[in-house]
């Protein structure tokens, strides 16, 4: 082997490039990060709660050159910034932070794990999406032997497509290495940018001639058909202008007459069924004035809301009787709460939970169920038979009486026995 006083590097002349790659970042507690190569093929999803910001940076630098770094939110967070930062790429910011359906509607094609990995593909397919057009523009205008990706890249950052081609084309025919073209890549670009914009100008100043042109004879036919309009507008400035005129406006009034014709019939078909209220409400009334049926305050919910809705379309006062249509969801301080008020009972349809149970127990509530007793409802209004309501009454007072009285005894006993373990205490 040729040996050597020390070690030298040799650089290639032509050292692969790696591909050039979109990255969409969900940043957080758990980081997403989706990769995508400029023709919008899925290269990297991942997601991970470990995963170090250092960590990060080289599972991208691994999948290739960061072009583009999107976020689905903004403002954009400063994780993405920093990443973005540190391979001095594109940034990508949508308008407005992505919404849910739209970012499901960008993925549906993909399979993904959580709604990190979701979101940062999102991020990244919207950045595609948003340089899609130019892209296919690229590619239909690159020639054969020349870097696509590198044409989009040099775009991308400010170059004119024709400038990027050009001194694509001009490195491979020199085939120098990138470090020794770095200046001659931006003289030749700016000159041929100058010389693209030039001979655009012309173009453009031939086409302003010719559409000058066009505008001018155009000028003319137009002045000869003003003529003819304005002989017409005096044609349609007649009876017969009138009469249309008055057909529209009849028309509207038909539509507008129609359309309050169905407004009447739908108040009166409310007033039918307000009246048959009245008069089912009258009845009530009469049945309670002769002591025959009760009235109940009908509530949807045994729960806070409910009963403050009720109280506030109807009102809940002392002394009153409710029914619950469905007794389950309240708990003990519901009960409490209509204890404060001084409600005379309750009935209910459905399953109390044990809890409101007993609160009503201790607060000397009765709780019926709706079973028990002989009610009647129409809509929102309920009646109870006034006899049997009062039968159940009073064999709630017996039984709750015989409750009060074990529990005093109860107490009676526990304060006898805890007195006799203090005296014990005392004598040893």
């Amino acid at each position: 082997p040729l040996e050597r006083e020390r070690i030298e590097f040799v650089q290639q002349r032509n050292p692969p490039r790696r591909r050039y790659i979109i990255v969409g970042i969900d940043p957080g507690t758990t980081t997403g990060v989706a990769i995508l190569d400029l023709n919008g093929n899925l290269i990297e999803l991942s997601s991970s709660r470990t995963r170090t910001p250092a960590e990060l940076i080289e599972t991208i630098a691994e999948a290739g050159r960061p072009l583009i770094v999107a976020s689905d939110v903004k403002p954009v967070p400063s994780g993405v910034d920093k990443i973005k930062r540190a391979f001095n790429a594109i940034l990508h910011e949508p308008q407005e932070s992505l919404a849910v359906d739209i970012k499901i509607a960008l993925t549906k094609s993909f399979e993904y794990r959580n709604d990190h990995e979701r979101d940062a593909l999102a991020a990244a397919l919207d950045a595609y999406n948003s340089h899609k057009a130019k892209f296919k523009q690229i590619e239909k205008k690159t020639p054969p032997g020349v870097d696509v990706d590198e044409v989009k890249a040099r775009v991308l950052r400010g170059s004119k497509i024709d400038a990027a081609i050009s001194s694509l084309l001009t490195d491979k025919r020199t085939d120098k290495p990138v470090s020794d073209r770095v200046e001659e890549e931006e003289v030749d670009e700016k000159v041929v940018e100058l010389r693209s914009d030039l001979k655009s100008a012309y173009e453009r100043i031939d086409l302003l001639k010719k559409y000058i042109e066009e505008l001018e004879l155009k000028i003319r036919d137009k002045e000869t058909e003003i003529e003819d309009l304005r002989a017409e507008i005096r044609m349609i400035l007649s009876h017969e202008r009138q009469m249309a005129l008055r057909s529209k406006e009849l028309k509207r009034r038909d539509s507008e007459i129609k359309r309050l014709k169905r407004v009447i019939w739908e108040l009166k078909e409310e007033n039918k069924m307000l009246l048959s209220r009245i008069e089912h409400l009258k009845s009530v009334r009469k049945q309670e004035m002769r002591g025959e049926r009760l009235p109940l305050k009908v509530i949807d919910s045994f729960n806070r809301n409910a009963i403050m809705r009720s109280m506030e379309e109807y009102g809940i006062r002392k002394g009153d009787i409710l029914l619950f249509k469905d007794a389950s969801g309240g708990g003990e301080s519901t009960v409490r709460m209509l204890g404060e008020i001084g409600i005379k009972a309750v009935v209910y349809l459905g399953e109390m939970s044990h809890m409101a149970a007993d609160a009503f127990i201790e607060l000397g509530i009765p709780a019926f169920r709706a079973d028990e007793l002989s009610i009647k409802m129409s809509d929102e209004i309920a009646v109870v038979d006034a006899k049997l309501f009062e039968m159940k009454m009073e064999e709630w007072r017996k039984e709750y009486g015989l409750l009060m009285k074990k529990q005093r005894e109860r107490w009676v006993e526990e304060l006898v026995d805890q007195y006799r373990m203090e005296r014990e205490r005392e004598n040893r």
